[in-house]
């Protein structure tokens, strides 16, 4: 019997934005490689002077989602389109290849570009999440 797999490549995975007024998701064009969102969860020391077996006890604190990267080709056009929209808050969707979503509201708050002496010219986005992101599978 053959190993199968119920994974998927990245390629075809899009990321879009929804600035209000807009109603519907504008694609980031040439994107390369989307990483996070990376969600963690704060300690919240709970130990006293009278912990049992003086043994640290900690709770769940606050969750962050982080932040979502981008990496993606440099073009005139989308370097301007992200420059339109740092530090404004919004709607961000990630498309799967096979439709699943992840959708979290944030903004963009970081934008930069890299110009190398004989590679493409390549170009970074940084999105901070708020709150907590939704998946939806499909």
């Amino acid at each position: 019997m053959a190993d199968t797999t119920d994974g998927m490549v990245g390629l075809g995975t899009t990321i879009g934005h929804k600035i209000p007024p807009a109603e519907t998701y504008t694609v980031i064009a040439e994107v390369t490689n989307i990483g996070g969102p990376d969600i963690s969860v704060d300690d919240v020391d709970m130990s006293s002077l009278d912990s049992a077996e003086a043994f640290r006890l900690f709770l769940a604190g606050m969750a962050d989602a982080g932040e979502v990267a981008l990496q993606l080709v440099f073009t005139d056009a989308e370097f301007n389109t992200l420059l339109g929209i740092i530090r404004e808050s919004g709607s961000f969707q990630i498309t799967f290849p096979s439709t699943s979503t992840l959708t979290f509201d944030g903004y963009l708050k970081g934008l930069g570009q890299e110009t190398p002496f004989d590679e493409k010219i390549a170009a970074t986005a940084t999105f901070k999440v708020s709150g907590k992101p939704v998946f939806a599978a499909a």
